[in-house]
Formats: C-alpha cells, sequence, structure tokens
C-alpha cells in the first residue's frame, strides 16, 4: 500500500487482545509485537500482516465489521489436524428472495425532517411459503419428512388465512405498538364490496428466534417484525386485488397486491 499505516499503540493494544476463534475449534491470540510468533496450537496457522493490514483499513473507515470478518477469514490461512482448510464461498441470489422482492411492498411516510414511520410488508402466501420450503430441501437443509411436514402445514391454511410479514420502524420508539390491543395502528384489508376487515390476529416476531428470518431482509435492527393474519372468508374470498391499509393520527400508507 502506498499510504502505509504505521501499527500504533492503540493498534497493538487491540491486537494484544484480539481473539480469531476459527470454525475447526483453535484459537489464535495475536501479539502486539512484530517479530514474536502467535501462541497457538501445533500446525495452525495465522498470517499476522493481514489481519494488521484490516485493522489499518478499519481505522481508516474502509472496512465495515462484517468486511473485517470476512476478510480476517480469508486472510488467515489455517490448517486442522496437521491439514491445510481453505475458506470457499460463493454469492448468489437465491430464487426465493426474487419472489419475496416482488411481493414485498414498502411505505415511507415524512414530515418535514422528521420520520414518522416506514413500513415493508411482504404478502406470505402459500405459494411463496411452498418456494420456501422446496429450496430448503433442493439445498438438503432439511429432509423428506421435514418437507412433508411443512408443506402440509401450508396446504392447512390455504384458502382459509391470509398472512403478511411486516417491519415497521416509527420515529418514535413508543409508536411502534401494533400488536397491542389499544394499539395506535389500525390495519386492515379491503373487502369485496369495500368493506373494512381486521385481522385475526397480530403477533410480534423475535426475528433472532425465526428459522426463516433469512428470508425478509426488510427486517432491519431497526425494525420491529410483526406477523399479522386475516380469516380468508366473506369478502376476502373473490377480490381481484388485496388492499391493505396501515393508518394512525401520525401518518398512513396503503399496499397493494394483485390476486391473479
Amino acid at each position: 500500500m502506498q499510504d502505509a499505516c504505521l501499527v500504533n499503540r492503540t493498534i497493538s493494544e487491540f491486537l494484544n487482545n484480539f481473539r480469531l476463534k476459527i470454525i475447526c475449534g483453535q484459537e489464535f491470540v495475536i501479539p502486539a509485537k512484530a517479530g514474536i510468533q502467535p501462541r497457538r496450537r501445533p500446525n495452525s496457522t495465522v498470517n499476522l500482516s493481514a489481519i494488521e493490514n484490516i485493522i489499518c483499513l478499519m481505522k481508516k473507515g474502509l472496512f465495515t465489521l462484517s468486511m473485517i470478518f470476512v476478510a480476517a477469514l480469508l486472510a488467515s490461512p489455517l490448517s486442522c489436524g496437521g491439514k491445510r482448510s481453505s475458506v470457499d464461498f460463493s454469492i448468489r441470489r437465491d430464487q426465493v428472495l426474487d419472489e419475496v422482492t416482488k411481493n414485498t411492498r414498502t411505505v415511507k411516510v415524512y414530515r418535514d425532517l422528521d420520520t414518522i414511520f416506514i413500513a415493508d410488508v411482504l404478502w406470505y402466501k402459500p405459494e411463496l411459503r411452498k418456494t420456501f420450503v422446496s429450496h430448503l430441501k433442493g439445498d438438503g437443509r432439511i429432509d423428506d419428512e421435514q418437507a412433508a411436514k411443512m408443506t402440509a402445514d401450508i396446504s392447512s391454511k390455504e384458502g382459509r388465512e391470509l398472512e403478511f410479514i411486516t417491519g415497521l420502524y416509527t420515529g418514535d420508539k413508543a409508536w411502534n405498538d401494533l400488536d397491542k390491543v389499544d394499539s395506535m395502528w389500525r390495519m386492515t384489508l379491503k373487502g369485496a364490496d369495500g368493506s373494512v376487515v381486521a385481522p385475526t390476529r397480530i403477533e410480534k416476531l423475535r426475528v433472532d428466534r425465526m428459522q426463516d428470518s433469512w428470508l425478509f431482509p426488510f427486517l432491519t435492527p431497526w425494525k420491529v417484525a410483526y406477523r399479522v393474519t386475516f380469516t380468508q372468508t366473506g369478502n376476502l374470498t373473490s377480490v381481484d386485488s388485496y388492499v391493505l391499509r396501515l393508518s394512525s393520527v401520525v401518518g398512513e400508507g396503503t399496499f397493494i397486491w394483485e390476486n391473479k
């Protein structure tokens, strides 16, 4: 690097306490002073200079934490049990995520320079959920028995329920209470005759406990996740499009999906 960065005392102290835990279960303690070999188990190697470069880039603001983690793995040649290991990965867009994008609607409401709310809503329709199961089975993440059970559960609700996954950000955290009985928000679907249909239940979700959380990229740490379920009877059985409305005294938004 033309603009070489010197490892100062702060970086040295960081390196002295920096621990890199590897998949194979080995732990490396990287010393602060150059020329001292890292303490490690036999048959293990680590590239100290590469990690120092990463720390320098981090101080310059060129690396995010996730980039540091990936770069550290790629920069550090490892070996487990006497055999050298390499980290292979690929970045590809899953087909199921493309379907998620197609079925997600977003509304952003601002007032002057303030954000009132941002809402992302996914119609988690049966076809999408079945595609998800097929994707998991094809990748070997679930076996035939698990796939059959998941598919049967989806089929049992098909034609009976409408499910929407919602990620809601509000300018004031106190406003984010969609699941409360006395919530300031009202979420409804428009029936075939123009009537308003309320959901049968609204469940607040723990994203960190959702096995399918990777399916919903819009559920960022700044949003609260909800599962909103409507009973698909009466006026919701013959509509040409689903019109979902989220409203409150601070703002409102409409989300529309063609029912084809």
